[in-house]
């Protein structure tokens, strides 16, 4: 599903959209069908430590203040049993949930998208948090292995080098290991 979002204030960190974004996914999920779900840092859905979908957001700026006006937040999952070829079977899952329709859950998401409070991310950063795969994990960064320390108040991912210097990322690619 793919959803335009009117952005009504000056909007500094883009990140925190699609941070805000994976805890609707959250909330709906669990509060039609009870599972609770895990976020990769910063955009994928994991389900019993595979990834089940991921979220996508793009903004939409107005040429002449230079704010962000829109965003389209695109959410990917996988709903149903499906067979997954040998090279996904051990990263990729599906909810497999029956007993709620699509539609509805369209609707609940679409429901927490438009409720959150955008503006104020503690609202949502500290189930965001609780939510983390990666914490207190070692993670791949870049090639290296480093360990995730912390999601700070801006959605940025702090992580600790082996050489024992921190850094907050903001942006880029973890893996798990």
């Amino acid at each position: 599903m793919s959803l335009i979002l009117p952005i009504p204030y000056p909007c500094q960190n883009p990140t925190l959209l699609t941070i805000a974004a994976a805890v609707a996914v959250l909330r709906s999920v669990s509060t039609l069908t009870g599972i609770q779900l895990q976020i990769k840092w910063v955009n994928d859905i994991f389900f019993h430590g595979k990834k089940a979908g991921g979220i996508l957001t793009e903004a939409i700026s107005d040429l002449e203040s230079g704010q962000i006006s829109h965003a389209v937040v695109g959410i990917g999952l996988n709903l149903h049993s499906c067979s997954f070829p040998d090279s996904l079977s051990s990263i990729a899952t599906s909810l497999s949930f029956t007993e709620v329709h699509r539609c509805d859950l369209i609707a609940e998401i679409c429901t927490q998208l438009l409720t959150i409070d955008w503006q104020n991310s503690s609202t949502y950063i500290n189930e965001y948090t609780e939510h983390s795969l990666v914490l207190h994990q070692t993670i791949c960064y870049q090639g290296k292995l480093v360990q995730a320390l912390s999601i700070e108040s801006d959605g940025g991912l702090t992580i600790l080098h082996a050489d024992g210097h921190t850094e907050t990322l903001h942006g880029g690619t973890i893996e798990l290991t």
